[in-house]
């Protein structure tokens, strides 16, 4: 078993990750913010986008950014994502993440209305949004588990803070047993869908955005209660 963790993992993982109630979280995710997240206040005005990592989640807040300015392309130039839509569990820089200050600080300063992303499943989010009655809205987009997986180890193995597997079979397995960074793609999703009837929650599937952008716009703009032209959503839908 290796030091911190409840299970064997691979040397990777122990280099880059710790283990909190049963989850491999990121170090660049410290424990500090996650205790933190649990506790955040929300706003009746927030909009949370929350994923599985690898399902959609930049796309989806470019389009709720994009849609919060009415489709005005111009308001949005020279903005950085990260900025805009804090990256709640996590540090500013996640290089430095034991000396970094945590995003938390900034989004709790930031004015109203708050597009916030957070990766985290359920037990760690926000109290408001944490159960089945959310008291703020939430976006929640899932993908097909067998493309998340592969984005996933790609994605593993050219961002420096993550582990990098030696193989796609040693990812697989760990993906199965819920030893991916972030826990069980199925523990992410499946109270999302539960939800998904609650008016506070929008569920999307990232295969149904891929099939009908327009459509989808259509939706996050509904959700997010902004009225906007058929010639901005296609022009929004073609960004």
């Amino acid at each position: 078993m290796s030091s911190g963790f409840s299970s064997k993992v691979p040397d990777c993982v122990v280099q880059t990750c710790y283990e909190y109630e049963g989850v491999i979280i990121p170090v660049f995710m410290p424990l500090s913010a996650l205790k933190r997240v649990r506790k955040f206040e929300c706003r009746p005005n927030d909009l949370f986008i929350v994923t599985f990592p690898k399902s959609g989640t930049t796309w989806v807040e470019q389009l709720s950014l994009l849609i919060q300015h009415g489709g005005d392309m111009s308001r949005l130039e020279g903005t950085n994502i990260m900025e805009a839509v804090p990256f709640l569990e996590s540090v500013e820089d996640g290089r430095n993440p034991l000396t970094s200050p945590l995003v938390i600080d900034k989004a709790e300063k930031m004015a109203s209305p708050r597009i916030l992303k957070s990766h985290c499943h359920s037990p760690f989010l926000p109290q408001d949004i944490s159960t089945d009655d959310p008291k703020a809205k939430v976006i929640y987009v899932a993908r097909n588990p067998k493309d998340t997986a592969v984005s996933y180890y790609h994605f593993c193995h050219y961002t420096p803070q993550l582990p990098s597997y030696d193989s796609w079979d040693i990812f697989f397995e760990e993906f199965l047993a819920n030893r991916a960074p972030q826990g069980s793609w199925f523990e992410n999703v499946l109270p999302w869908w539960r939800r998904r009837n609650h008016p506070n929650v929008l569920f999307l599937k990232y295969e149904d955005m891929k099939k009908d952008l327009p459509g989808a716009v259509q939706q996050i703009a509904e959700f997010m209660g902004k009225s906007l032209s058929d010639e901005v959503i296609e022009k929004s839908s073609g960004m």
